[in-house]
């Protein structure tokens, strides 16, 4: 899925600048306008916005599917794998209690 995420975050914005050359459109960058990649076609335009849409439309369900499957390992198999994905934190092993699978629930012996 991190492959997928990182083609996205490449293709996106090349999509955008193809788009916005097509449409005959500035294409700005920080305050710097860059350059037309594409001679201005408004068929082509139109073809590639709903290209980029549909490619963001894809992209917000990866994100989706990301948040949720960092939340079932939290709160299903309750794993250490959201807390690794903190800033700041490292894993040192499995949380206290946990026995292979299952969790301890009150204090033995």
């Amino acid at each position: 899925m991190a492959g997928t995420s990182y083609a996205l975050m490449l293709a996106m914005p090349i999509l955008g600048w193809l788009l916005l050359s097509a449409a005959g459109k500035p294409v700005p960058f920080f305050g710097a306008r860059l350059p037309a990649l594409l001679p201005e076609n408004k068929d082509l335009a139109e073809r590639l916005k709903e290209v980029h849409e549909t490619i963001g439309t894809i992209g917000y369900f990866l994100i989706c599917a990301h948040a949720l499957a960092a939340l079932f390992h939290h709160y299903v198999t309750r794993d250490n794998t959201l807390v690794r994905m903190l800033p700041g934190k490292s894993w040192c092993g499995p949380p206290a209690g946990y026995l292979g699978g299952t969790r301890q629930t009150h204090a033995s012996g």
